[in-house]
Parts: C-alpha cells; sequence; structure tokens
C-alpha cells in the first residue's frame, strides 16, 4: 500500500510538473499578444494615474511639554469637558497633552468651519465649502466634523510625545493655507481650553476691585469731608468714636482691594506661564509631492491586473484549460 502511495505521489507530481511547463511554454509562444495585452492594461493604469484628482499634504509639527500628575492645564480640559462643548473625554486627561483631542473636537470644528483661505489661483474659499461643497445636510457641523477628520491625519511618535498634524487638500497652495489656518485654529482653541478656568473668576475679582476701588474712595471722601467739619475731635467722644469706624472701614476695604490686586496678578502669570506648553518645531511648508495617487500602489494594480487578467487572457485563447 505504501508503494502504491508513494507512485500516486510521484505522478501526481509529476503531472504538476508537465502543466507548469506546458503553460510557461504556451505563454512564451503566445508572447506577443501577452506583451500586447499588457501594454493595454499599463495605458489604462496609467490613464487613470492621471485622471483621478491628486491630493497634497503639508504639515505642522507640534511638541508637547511634559507634565506629571493632574495639573492646571489638565484641570482647564476637565473644565472645558463640562462647561463646554462636552466632547473631549475626561479618560484622555490624564496624559499631559491633548492635541489630537482638540483638533477631533467640536469647539474645533465650529471655529474652523467660518475661516477663509486662499487657493492656487488667489481666491478667497470658505473652509465650509471647501470641506463639504455642496451640502444640504441640516446638520451640517457634524457633517463637517466628520469630513474634517478625513482631511486632516494625526500620528503621534509615542516615544517623545511629538505630534505631526497633516492637512490633504487638492493643490500644494491650499493645502499649505488651510494647513496654517488649522495651526491658528488650534493654538486660538486651546488657549480657550486652558484659560476657561481662570476667565470666570477674573471676572469675578474684576467686578469685586471695581467695586472696592470705588468704595474706598467714596469713604476717603467722607473721612476728608468729615475731618474738614470736625477738626478739633477731642473735645467729643462721639466724634472720635466715629472717626474710627470710618477709619476702621477705609483700612478693611483697602487691605481687601489690594489683596484682590495681588491674586489677579498671580493669575495672570499663571496664565503666561500655562499658555505656551507647547512648542511648534515645523510650521506648515509649501510641497509639490503628490500624498495621492502615488505611483507604486497603481504600480501594485498594474501587477496584480497582469496576473488576474493578462495571464489568464492568454491562457484561456490558446484553450490551456481543455489540454491540461
Amino acid at each position: 500500500y505504501l508503494n502504491i502511495a508513494f507512485k500516486e505521489i510521484i505522478m501526481s507530481e509529476n503531472s504538476i510538473e508537465i502543466n507548469l511547463d506546458r503553460i510557461l511554454k504556451s505563454l512564451w509562444s503566445s508572447r506577443k499578444l501577452l506583451a500586447k495585452s499588457s501594454l493595454l492594461n499599463f495605458a489604462i493604469v496609467l490613464i487613470l494615474y492621471f485622471i483621478i484628482t491628486p491630493s497634497y499634504l503639508s504639515s505642522f509639527v507640534l511638541m508637547p511639554s511634559a507634565k506629571e500628575g493632574m495639573t492646571s492645564y489638565e484641570r482647564a480640559a476637565s473644565l472645558f469637558g463640562m462647561v463646554g462643548s462636552g466632547d473631549i473625554k475626561d479618560e484622555k486627561l490624564n496624559s499631559p497633552d491633548i492635541v489630537e483631542e482638540i483638533i477631533k473636537s467640536r469647539s474645533f470644528s465650529d471655529e474652523l468651519i467660518n475661516q477663509f483661505v486662499f487657493d492656487q489661483n488667489g481666491q478667497k474659499i470658505k473652509i465650509q465649502d471647501l470641506i463639504i461643497p455642496s451640502s444640504d445636510d441640516k446638520n451640517i457641523y457634524e457633517v463637517f466634523n466628520t469630513k474634517l477628520r478625513k482631511v486632516i491625519k494625526i500620528s503621534q511618535d509615542i516615544e517623545t510625545g511629538i505630534y505631526n498634524i497633516n492637512v490633504i487638500s487638492s493643490s500644494p497652495i491650499l493645502s499649505q493655507n488651510l494647513c496654517n489656518q488649522v495651526l491658528e485654529t488650534f493654538l486660538k482653541v486651546r488657549k480657550k481650553i486652558l484659560l476657561s478656568t481662570t476667565e470666570e473668576k477674573k471676572t469675578y475679582m474684576d467686578n469685586q476691585i471695581g467695586f472696592l476701588f470705588s468704595q474706598m474712595n467714596q469713604i476717603e471722601n467722607e473721612l476728608v469731608n468729615f475731618l474738614e467739619k470736625n477738626r478739633d475731635l477731642s473735645d467729643s467722644p462721639a466724634l472720635e468714636l466715629k472717626f474710627e469706624r470710618m477709619k476702621n472701614e477705609l483700612d478693611i476695604t483697602s487691605e481687601l482691594y489690594w489683596g484682590l490686586k495681588r491674586d489677579y496678578e498671580i493669575i495672570i502669570s499663571e496664565e503666561i506661564g500655562l499658555v505656551p506648553g507647547i512648542m511648534i518645531i515645523d510650521y506648515p511648508a509649501l510641497s509639490n509631492k503628490k500624498y495621492f495617487p502615488k505611483p507604486s500602489y497603481f504600480l501594485t494594480i498594474f501587477l496584480i491586473s497582469f496576473l488576474t487578467i493578462n495571464i489568464p487572457y492568454v491562457i484561456y485563447k490558446n484553450s490551456l484549460f481543455k489540454s491540461v
């Protein structure tokens, strides 16, 4: 039984070798037909390469500053997630930066959608019309946000934390201008997020400082008028008591005023140190290199079509399947 089995295996292997040999000989004998069909295939792929609308890429590189633990930066982002659009997820706030979350947020889209850029012809185009040229959808902001994610590609180096933000468009100039606008909008929205925790506090302190300043001036004027009318207070204990009360009230108001002024200056200094927090390594540049279509893609398509269309076509023409 083993001998019979081995003989059958050898015969089947020989049959495969004979079949392959016949196919290769037939292809060689029909090499002119194969060359013509391959040339036609290559011409079709080449035409597709040139008629497809090209895409160009411009990019900028950001390096966030590393921080440990829950920082003011993260607390600002956390508050923004609660009182703002609510589209920045809480679980993302444990990282030292939220670059990707800002760019993907609804707040970023809402800010970018009404901005303008110049195309290669110098014409001013609204970014909304550029991303969604013809959209009658009522949820236009959601549609814009979805389409925008296909235009902006974000990658990050895990070891260094450096972000590479790529913007894709139909021309090199338009891609660069759109990339510049994305960077400008990112910095604007980021600043708004970071300062959202202190903005309400600053507004309250501004109002209180203004109120205390007016109160302090009012008390000072009343005290001056009182002393002008009552130059000798030693003869009247009641006048001395009233003077002490007015003086104490002025001291307390003055202390509150200058205390709030110091706190306000501290907040301003914290904001100055908070906003930078990120370094722009590379600014958007003009690139004439096509992002899509890439020649390698069409070379792959040609090779696949050659193997799956041209060769079977020649084999069919020579009726090899019938003789095998």
